[in-house]
């Protein structure tokens, strides 16, 4: 259900539509959705959200989108992302080959549409070993390639896609508590959209990321009543779980 409710809010399908005017798409709660999520879930939610809405994902996404940024949407819907049970798995002769290729079409002769038709088909696993191989090969990060060579949406896509979702997860909040006039929103999204065993993913990795406790930073960020249960959703054991300590807020 937080998928659905996080694509519905990229799609804005509830928002206001006076002119009968295609709503505008959220590309960044997009980004979330297409690229820290498992292909698997957004497949599932694909389908659901066709059948509650009678049309294609696909051709609404085609028609809110341009340029790049369409590619990058499209390529990861249609579900030809590298992914099986075993998203660690790596095809070690293929990394050398990409990683030549990256090496190309990023730094000597930007290109993003090859760019994004090999990180987009890679599985997160197959991205991590081509980032780790191109930054020991050329003595820079994949990531700061990317950053110097595109901007915007497409940048940001693209990055997502060289990590795991919970560590994508993590620079996400670290990037809005930093933004703080505008953090509620997005940690509100990211941790009311994640059920329990997510959320301890992302909150042990901020944790090793910045040497911070993510509760410590939500709790020292954010406001409102809110907050309250930002940190309890951290912090208690499970779901159903009662404190059994006082939460310092």
């Amino acid at each position: 259900q937080a998928d659905s409710m996080l694509l519905d809010q990229a799609l804005n399908t509830n928002g206001a539509n006076k002119k009968n005017e295609q709503p505008e798409t959220d590309v960044k709660a997009l980004i979330e959705f297409l690229c820290a999520r498992h292909p698997a879930r957004v497949r599932a939610v694909k389908k659901k959200w066709e059948a509650a809405n009678d049309m294609s994902l696909i051709d609404r996404l085609h028609d809110s989108l341009d340029g790049d940024m369409r590619r990058v949407a499209l390529t990861m819907l249609k579900g030809k992302r590298d992914t099986d049970d075993n998203d660690e798995e790596v095809d070690e002769a293929l990394v050398k080959k990409q990683t030549k290729r990256l090496f190309a079409c990023v730094v000597e002769e930007p290109d993003v549409k090859e760019t994004i038709d090999i990180l987009c088909i890679n599985s997160i696993g197959q991205n991590q070993a081509v980032s780790a191989l191109f930054e020991d090969t050329y003595d820079m990060s994949l990531g700061r390639a990317l950053g110097k060579a595109f901007a915007g949406n497409v940048k940001n896509a693209l990055l997502a896609l060289l990590q795991g979702p919970a560590q994508w997860y993590a620079a996400s909040l670290r990037a809005a508590f930093q933004g703080m006039s505008h953090c509620d929103k997005t940690v509100c999204r990211i941790l009311g959209a994640h059920d329990k065993n997510d959320v301890v993913q992302i909150a042990l990795a901020y944790e090793k990321k910045y040497d911070t406790p993510l509760k410590a930073d939500v709790a020292s960020y954010c406001k409102g009543n809110y907050k309250r249960l930002a940190v309890a959703w951290i912090d208690l054991p499970d779901q159903l779980g009662q404190p059994t300590k006082k939460i310092n807020l």
